[in-house]
Protein backbone atom coordinates (compact mmCIF):
# COMPACT_ATOMS: atom_id res chain seq x y z
CA UNK A 1 0.00 0.00 0.00
CA UNK A 2 2.80 2.45 0.86
CA UNK A 3 4.90 1.62 -2.30
CA UNK A 4 1.61 2.48 -4.26
CA UNK A 5 0.84 6.00 -2.40
CA UNK A 6 4.97 6.69 -3.17
CA UNK A 7 4.26 6.60 -6.72
CA UNK A 8 1.32 8.56 -7.03
CA UNK A 9 3.37 10.92 -5.32
CA UNK A 10 5.97 10.87 -7.56
CA UNK A 11 3.23 10.88 -10.46
CA UNK A 12 1.46 14.19 -8.83
CA UNK A 13 5.47 15.78 -8.37
CA UNK A 14 6.21 14.62 -12.07
CA UNK A 15 3.77 16.50 -13.40
CA UNK A 16 3.51 19.74 -11.27
CA UNK A 17 7.70 19.93 -12.30
CA UNK A 18 6.30 20.20 -16.00
CA UNK A 19 3.41 22.66 -15.72
CA UNK A 20 5.90 25.06 -13.62
CA UNK A 21 7.63 26.49 -16.33
CA UNK A 22 4.35 27.35 -18.27
CA UNK A 23 2.89 29.35 -15.36
CA UNK A 24 5.85 30.68 -14.12
CA UNK A 25 6.74 32.19 -17.77
CA UNK A 26 3.39 33.56 -17.78
CA UNK A 27 2.95 32.25 -21.71
CA UNK A 28 0.75 29.69 -20.79
CA UNK A 29 -2.02 31.78 -20.71
CA UNK A 30 -2.54 35.69 -21.05
CA UNK A 31 1.24 36.80 -21.00
CA UNK A 32 3.25 38.88 -18.28
CA UNK A 33 3.71 42.49 -17.45
CA UNK A 34 7.05 42.05 -18.99
CA UNK A 35 5.46 40.83 -22.34
CA UNK A 36 1.89 42.09 -22.35
CA UNK A 37 -1.02 40.20 -23.51
CA UNK A 38 -3.61 40.95 -26.32
CA UNK A 39 -7.09 40.47 -26.66
CA UNK A 40 -8.47 40.76 -29.88
CA UNK A 41 -11.79 40.67 -31.51
CA UNK A 42 -12.22 37.26 -31.43
CA UNK A 43 -11.09 36.91 -27.44
CA UNK A 44 -8.10 34.83 -28.07
CA UNK A 45 -5.24 36.39 -26.50
CA UNK A 46 -1.65 36.58 -28.33
CA UNK A 47 1.70 38.02 -26.74
CA UNK A 48 3.08 41.13 -29.15
CA UNK A 49 6.04 39.91 -31.52
CA UNK A 50 8.77 42.50 -31.22
CA UNK A 51 9.76 43.88 -33.86
CA UNK A 52 6.06 44.80 -34.87
CA UNK A 53 4.01 47.96 -34.51
CA UNK A 54 0.26 48.23 -34.09
CA UNK A 55 -1.21 51.15 -35.60
CA UNK A 56 -4.55 52.55 -35.32
CA UNK A 57 -5.71 55.71 -37.77
CA UNK A 58 -9.45 57.14 -37.74
CA UNK A 59 -11.07 60.00 -37.98
CA UNK A 60 -12.26 62.94 -35.29
CA UNK A 61 -15.69 64.78 -35.22
CA UNK A 62 -18.18 65.86 -33.06
CA UNK A 63 -20.83 63.42 -34.23
CA UNK A 64 -18.95 60.66 -32.53
CA UNK A 65 -19.06 63.24 -29.81
CA UNK A 66 -22.69 63.57 -29.94
CA UNK A 67 -23.57 59.91 -29.98
CA UNK A 68 -21.07 58.69 -27.04
CA UNK A 69 -22.14 61.18 -24.50
CA UNK A 70 -26.05 60.46 -23.96
CA UNK A 71 -25.97 62.07 -20.61
CA UNK A 72 -24.94 65.09 -22.04
CA UNK A 73 -26.65 68.14 -24.31
CA UNK A 74 -25.15 67.72 -28.18
CA UNK A 75 -22.31 69.61 -29.20
CA UNK A 76 -22.50 72.46 -31.70
CA UNK A 77 -18.93 72.13 -33.40
CA UNK A 78 -17.49 72.42 -37.23
CA UNK A 79 -14.54 70.83 -36.38
CA UNK A 80 -13.30 67.94 -37.23
CA UNK A 81 -9.58 65.87 -37.41
CA UNK A 82 -7.62 62.36 -37.73
CA UNK A 83 -5.79 61.04 -35.70
CA UNK A 84 -3.26 58.37 -35.85
CA UNK A 85 -1.59 56.38 -32.63
CA UNK A 86 1.51 53.66 -32.93
CA UNK A 87 2.75 51.39 -30.16
CA UNK A 88 5.90 49.60 -30.64
CA UNK A 89 6.43 46.03 -29.56
CA UNK A 90 10.13 46.43 -29.11
CA UNK A 91 10.74 49.80 -27.36
CA UNK A 92 7.17 49.83 -25.78
CA UNK A 93 7.06 53.66 -26.33
CA UNK A 94 3.51 55.03 -27.37
CA UNK A 95 3.42 57.75 -30.15
CA UNK A 96 0.35 59.84 -31.82
CA UNK A 97 -0.39 62.60 -33.41
CA UNK A 98 -3.83 64.61 -33.92
CA UNK A 99 -4.70 66.90 -36.35
CA UNK A 100 -8.06 69.23 -36.10
CA UNK A 101 -9.59 72.12 -37.59
CA UNK A 102 -12.07 74.51 -37.67
CA UNK A 103 -12.85 73.82 -33.49
CA UNK A 104 -14.75 76.71 -31.47
CA UNK A 105 -11.94 76.98 -29.00
CA UNK A 106 -8.50 76.30 -28.29
CA UNK A 107 -7.56 73.46 -27.69
CA UNK A 108 -6.82 72.63 -23.50
CA UNK A 109 -6.38 68.84 -23.58
CA UNK A 110 -6.68 65.41 -25.15
CA UNK A 111 -7.52 62.74 -23.67
CA UNK A 112 -7.05 58.48 -24.32
CA UNK A 113 -10.21 57.17 -22.73
CA UNK A 114 -11.69 53.29 -22.55
CA UNK A 115 -13.16 51.18 -22.14
CA UNK A 116 -16.61 52.07 -24.10
CA UNK A 117 -18.32 51.00 -27.31
CA UNK A 118 -18.23 53.97 -29.77
CA UNK A 119 -21.82 55.19 -28.47
CA UNK A 120 -20.53 55.37 -25.11
CA UNK A 121 -18.64 57.11 -23.07
CA UNK A 122 -16.35 56.58 -19.91
CA UNK A 123 -13.98 58.86 -17.54
CA UNK A 124 -11.46 56.44 -17.65
CA UNK A 125 -7.81 57.77 -18.95
CA UNK A 126 -5.92 54.74 -20.28
CA UNK A 127 -2.69 56.73 -20.04
CA UNK A 128 -1.89 60.25 -19.83
CA UNK A 129 -0.98 61.85 -23.46
CA UNK A 130 2.48 64.40 -23.67
CA UNK A 131 0.46 68.12 -23.74
CA UNK A 132 3.00 69.09 -27.10
CA UNK A 133 0.48 71.77 -29.26
CA UNK A 134 1.37 73.06 -32.41
CA UNK A 135 -0.75 75.67 -33.84
CA UNK A 136 -0.86 76.29 -38.09
CA UNK A 137 -0.37 79.34 -39.50
CA UNK A 138 -4.14 79.31 -39.91
CA UNK A 139 -5.45 80.08 -36.27
CA UNK A 140 -5.26 78.93 -32.74
CA UNK A 141 -7.96 76.38 -33.42
CA UNK A 142 -6.31 74.72 -36.55
CA UNK A 143 -3.19 72.75 -35.72
CA UNK A 144 -1.98 69.53 -33.91
CA UNK A 145 -0.36 67.73 -31.10
CA UNK A 146 2.71 64.79 -31.33
CA UNK A 147 4.15 63.02 -28.95
CA UNK A 148 5.63 59.86 -27.39
CA UNK A 149 5.89 58.23 -24.19
CA UNK A 150 6.19 54.57 -23.15
CA UNK A 151 3.06 53.56 -22.22
CA UNK A 152 1.63 52.99 -18.52
CA UNK A 153 -1.38 53.33 -16.67
CA UNK A 154 -2.63 57.02 -16.39
CA UNK A 155 -3.04 57.95 -12.02
CA UNK A 156 -6.28 59.05 -11.76
CA UNK A 157 -8.56 58.91 -8.46
CA UNK A 158 -11.24 56.41 -8.18
CA UNK A 159 -9.49 54.37 -10.67
CA UNK A 160 -6.57 51.48 -10.27
CA UNK A 161 -4.08 51.83 -12.65
CA UNK A 162 -4.10 49.43 -15.34
CA UNK A 163 -1.54 47.07 -16.14
CA UNK A 164 -0.10 47.55 -19.91
CA UNK A 165 -1.33 44.59 -21.30
CA UNK A 166 -4.65 45.62 -20.03
CA UNK A 167 -4.74 49.12 -21.52
CA UNK A 168 -3.43 47.32 -25.43
CA UNK A 169 -6.62 44.87 -24.70
CA UNK A 170 -8.65 47.69 -24.42
CA UNK A 171 -7.39 49.90 -27.45
CA UNK A 172 -6.78 46.79 -29.88
CA UNK A 173 -10.84 45.69 -29.55
CA UNK A 174 -11.38 49.22 -30.55
CA UNK A 175 -12.91 50.26 -27.21
CA UNK A 176 -10.71 52.97 -26.96
CA UNK A 177 -11.46 56.94 -28.07
CA UNK A 178 -9.87 60.29 -28.51
CA UNK A 179 -11.37 63.51 -26.65
CA UNK A 180 -10.41 66.76 -27.73
CA UNK A 181 -11.24 69.39 -25.01
CA UNK A 182 -10.88 72.95 -25.79
CA UNK A 183 -12.02 76.33 -24.03
CA UNK A 184 -15.26 76.61 -25.62
CA UNK A 185 -16.48 73.16 -24.38
CA UNK A 186 -14.69 71.81 -21.21
CA UNK A 187 -16.50 68.06 -21.74
CA UNK A 188 -14.78 67.98 -25.41
CA UNK A 189 -15.43 69.07 -28.30
CA UNK A 190 -14.38 66.64 -31.17
CA UNK A 191 -14.15 62.75 -30.28
CA UNK A 192 -12.39 59.69 -32.39
CA UNK A 193 -13.41 56.08 -31.33
CA UNK A 194 -9.77 54.56 -32.51
CA UNK A 195 -10.86 51.15 -34.19
CA UNK A 196 -9.45 48.16 -34.12
CA UNK A 197 -5.52 47.98 -34.73
CA UNK A 198 -3.20 46.66 -37.26
CA UNK A 199 -0.44 44.84 -37.09
CA UNK A 200 2.76 46.28 -39.21
CA UNK A 201 6.38 45.07 -39.23
CA UNK A 202 8.81 47.98 -37.91
CA UNK A 203 10.56 49.74 -41.12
Amino acid sequence: MRSRLDHIAWLILLFASLLSPLFSSGLAFAGSESEPAIVNEGGLTTVPIPGQRIVWEFAIGVDQLNKGAAERSPVASKGDGVGSIEYDTTTRQLHYRFSFRGLNGRVTDIQLLGPAHPHQSTTRRLTALARQEFADASGEDDGYWEGEHQLQAASQPGFERLAVRSILAVMVSGRAYVKIVTTASEDGEIRGNIGTARHAAKP
